[in-house]
């Protein structure tokens, strides 16, 4: 859980950033351009890092898959019962990024364009 909220939260801090440097850069943009390239930025930052989380989980589920298969257990059910976890934090953290993408444009967008921040 706190993996993934790590990422969101980086994912989230990053198109913001990225968008108000392009709002910065170009004030005559309309809310939907912006948008626009928010969904671009996250689209490049989105796959590397459900990738990496994919990688992470998995990698962490060895230790308790080795203690499982030294009591006695078979490869299968350790499998079943070990690396089934691993995929799961990562198919629920891939989901909470791509939602991501979307929610953290149309915030910062709207922030952008009410001109509260400049």
């Amino acid at each position: 859980m706190i993996g993934s909220l790590g990422a969101i939260m980086d994912l989230s801090a990053d198109i913001t950033s990225s968008l108000f440097a392009v709002n910065r850069e170009e004030p005559t943009l309309t809310f939907w351009q912006l948008f626009e390239d928010a969904r671009k930025i996250g689209r490049s930052i989105m796959g590397p890092l459900i990738n990496v989380l994919f990688l992470i989980f998995v990698a962490g589920t060895f230790p308790m898959m080795v203690l499982f298969l030294k009591n006695g257990n078979s490869w299968g059910y350790s499998c079943s019962m070990i690396m089934s976890l691993g995929i799961v934090q990562s198919l629920i953290s891939g989901i909470g990024i791509a939602l991501t993408v979307p929610i953290t444009g149309l915030i910062a967008g709207a922030i952008c364009k009410t001109k509260v921040i400049k």
